[in-house]
């Protein structure tokens, strides 16, 4: 999670790479019931397939503590949002997955401080009752969806249709204005 101290900070073009992965990165209640049973689990499990990965993130919100972003189906790509004020961004990218279980976001972050460029993969596997997710290359297994659903699973955040756009609109006037544009 991110420091208060980094996220009142004006954005430098470094911090906004870190802002969308803090922003993403929800440790969830996996990293608590035990991360190395949670990683050895994950780890003996199969890849999530694309074609679930579609019906899981298409055409959906995925809501951050300060921020969310939308991942439209159609032509796959990616906006975002996070931060308000000084501290408002923005991105525009693409979103694709691989098959071995990976979603991926590539986008080109703007704030106050400057543009920049952030990827950022989460990787997928499944046991077939439980879904696992990590952010790419070195993140925490976590349980991004347990059966039954509990109402602290990552997947919750998921919302359909796109609740990022408006909010994305009101960082690009603010980010804009701010740059003297």
């Amino acid at each position: 999670m991110m420091s208060k101290s980094l996220k009142r900070a004006a954005l430098p073009l470094t911090a906004i790479a870190a802002l969308f992965i803090a922003g993403c990165q929800d440790m969830g209640p996996g990293a608590q019931r035990g991360t190395s049973d949670i990683a050895r689990e994950a780890m003996a499990a199969e890849p999530l397939s694309i074609r679930s990965m579609q019906r899981i993130y298409g055409n959906r919100t995925w809501i951050w503590d300060d921020g969310a972003g939308f991942l439209n189906a159609r032509d796959r790509t990616f906006v975002a949002w996070t931060g308000s004020g000084a501290n408002a961004s923005y991105a525009d990218g693409n979103w694709f997955m691989t098959q071995t279980g990976n979603l991926c976001f590539r986008a080109n972050w703007a704030s106050v401080g400057g543009d920049g460029i952030a990827a950022t993969c989460f990787e997928h596997r499944t046991d077939g009752s439980r879904i696992f997710q990590r952010r790419q290359p070195d993140g925490e297994w976590y349980v991004f969806a347990d059966s039954p659903m509990h109402p602290d699973d990552e997947i919750n955040k998921l919302r359909p249709g796109d609740a990022v756009f408006s909010r994305y609109e009101r960082n690009r006037a603010e980010v804009a204005r701010r740059r003297g544009g």
